[in-house]
């Protein structure tokens, strides 16, 4: 995790702060850049979106979500089995 840190602080996109409260800790803020950069982001990943749902109705919709819900149901399952 730090080295990612590292590199979008690199990048320009984050900063780091030290904690007021927690001597140990460090707050992550994004940089304009990196705002600018997270709103294009989403934008783009709201026009995937919406082309990969084109012509699709509300009832495939909810239907596609139960079956995403239980297959993350399963998963977390699966990966709380020892």
């Amino acid at each position: 995790m730090s080295a990612l840190v590292g590199k979008l602080e690199q990048a320009g996109w984050l900063r780091r702060e030290p904690d007021t409260h927690d001597a140990r800790a460090w707050r992550l803020h994004l940089t304009d850049a990196g705002q600018a950069l997270a709103r294009r982001s989403w934008a783009v990943q709201a026009e995937v979106v919406r082309g990969m749902t084109a012509g699709v109705s509300l009832a495939q919709l909810q239907d596609l979500k139960q079956h995403m819900d239980h297959g993350s149901a399963q998963l977390l399952a699966m990966l709380s089995d020892p």
